[in-house]
């Protein structure tokens, strides 16, 4: 289920998500980043 809330500073967050590996903005819902292919579990 999606976080409401960053897990560091507590500061909402917005619907979309940012991939763990190149740092690109990802869809939310997705599973895999479409720039390099990373999980966003």
């Amino acid at each position: 289920r999606d976080r409401k809330f960053c897990g560091n500073c507590g500061k909402p967050l917005s619907s979309k998500r940012v991939c763990p590996g190149c740092g690109k903005d990802a869809e939310p819902g997705v599973k895999f980043c479409g720039s390099c292919g990373a999980s966003l579990a």
